[in-house]
């Protein structure tokens, strides 16, 4: 499994204090210095997601903590970038390392439906969906997952995102881990007109994908893919409603409460 990692720049009185508290909200303390402190999150927390959170309630914690500069970072092996939702999956992103800055944006990697999603590309790598694909990812957040698509072969990633803030970060992403097939585009679905994807990516709180759902089928081509994440009930009996049958059903995941869904259309 990958690693979550944090780098947090600010003054040193501040930094110490933090590091301090990092300890007890349950980081590691890599390394601090003058300028910089550098946080791990222990296997635990990686593991259950939390550890996003808990940086957040460590700057929440100490005055100024808002105005600090923090980059968080889901480091990789080669051979072992992510665990599936069910652990049953591997997923390979080929280059090794990917590095994410996550402050303002969802898409850290620890999160149950990233996680999710994540081994849902890798199922539709092995089936040799992904090397060639047209991809869409609405919210694209920090951009993690249009990186994984990019690394898998996509031919065009296509990342959506209408929050400012998130398609800065995404655009520093995608630069630092060098994806040439992604265009991001600030907006929502209606930018792309009448164009149709071979896969479909949706990472969206409920409530948005409870709007956006019945809009997405047409922007699938025949054949493609659509993966959705982010309810915690009834996105399966929902995507193939709204998919008048033409939605199969290919895989579902319930995890800490989240659920995701991989379906095809025919």
């Amino acid at each position: 499994m990958g690693s979550l990692k944090a780098e947090l720049r600010a003054a040193p009185e501040m930094l110490a204090s933090m590091a301090g508290r990092a300890a007890e909200v349950g980081w590691e303390v890599e390394a601090l210095d003058m300028e910089l402190l550098k946080l791990a999150a222990v296997p635990d927390l990686e593991e259950d997601g939390r550890a996003v959170e808990l940086l957040s309630s460590l700057l929440d914690g100490v005055p100024g903590g808002s105005d600090v500069d923090v980059r968080t970072f889901v480091v990789s092996s080669p051979d072992c970038s992510c665990v599936g939702g069910d652990g049953s999956c591997r997923l390979d992103i080929a280059g090794g390392e990917v590095a994410l800055l996550s402050r303002s944006s969802f898409g850290s990697g620890g999160h149950p439906t990233t996680r999710c999603c994540l081994d849902a590309l890798s199922l539709l790598a092995d089936k040799g969906a992904m090397a060639g694909s047209v991809v869409l990812d609405v919210g694209t957040g920090s951009g993690i997952l249009a990186i994984a698509a990019d690394r898998m072969g996509a031919a065009r990633v296509v990342a959506l995102e209408i929050d400012r803030a998130a398609i800065e970060e995404a655009r520093i992403n995608l630069e630092a881990n060098r994806c040439r097939a992604v265009t991001l585009v600030h907006g929502g679905i209606e930018t792309v007109g009448g164009a149709c994807f071979n896969v479909l990516l949706a990472n969206l709180a409920p409530s948005v994908m409870s709007c956006m759902l019945p809009r997405l089928p047409r922007l699938l081509a025949p054949g493609g893919y659509m993966v959705l994440s982010g309810g915690n009930g009834g996105l399966r009996r929902a995507a193939e409603e709204m998919g008048a049958g033409r939605a199969r059903l290919e895989k579902r995941w319930l995890v800490e409460g989240w659920e995701t869904v991989m379906c095809r259309m025919d």
